[in-house]
């Protein structure tokens, strides 16, 4: 009887350590979705606070349209994910931070500070979802 216990028990515990230990590979999934669901809510709200529809985007995206995710350059592989404003062909992150912050020769707006905070509940909510499908599979 109390070798079946333990035996159990056994189980119980890998069962448990297999869900908690992630990849990196499994971790990187859950933070892209994190970044993926934030790149709509920054995307949206740049379209709404500084979107010019009469613009002629052949030449150059809008800035709206150029936020990107994906893993950063010459870092380690820890899983991360982020998220912002490319550079292709324009400098989109730099608009983006004088549009936010301001210059000597206009005042920002801080659309991109309020985006962000509007993405953090939709993020971890579309991350808790993902982990819990890695997890429940891991848990089989």
């Amino acid at each position: 009887m109390a070798d079946d216990l333990e035996q159990q028990l056994q189980q119980w515990v890998n069962q448990i350590g297999r869900s908690i230990n992630l990849t990196v590979e499994d971790q990187r999934k859950v933070t892209r979705v994190g970044a993926e669901v934030a790149k709509e809510v920054i995307s949206e709200e740049t379209r709404k606070s500084h979107y010019n529809s009469g613009r002629d985007t052949s030449k150059m995206a809008h800035l709206a349209d150029s936020v990107v995710v994906g893993r950063e350059e010459k870092m380690r592989n820890d899983g991360s994910t982020s998220y912002g404003f490319d550079h292709d062909d324009a400098n989109h992150a730099r608009i983006a931070r004088f549009l936010n912050d301001g210059t000597v020769k206009m005042p920002g707006d801080s659309f991109y500070d309020h985006a962000r905070e509007r993405a953090v509940a939709p993020a971890q909510a579309a991350m808790a979802k993902k982990l819990s499908q890695i997890q429940e599979r891991k848990m089989r």
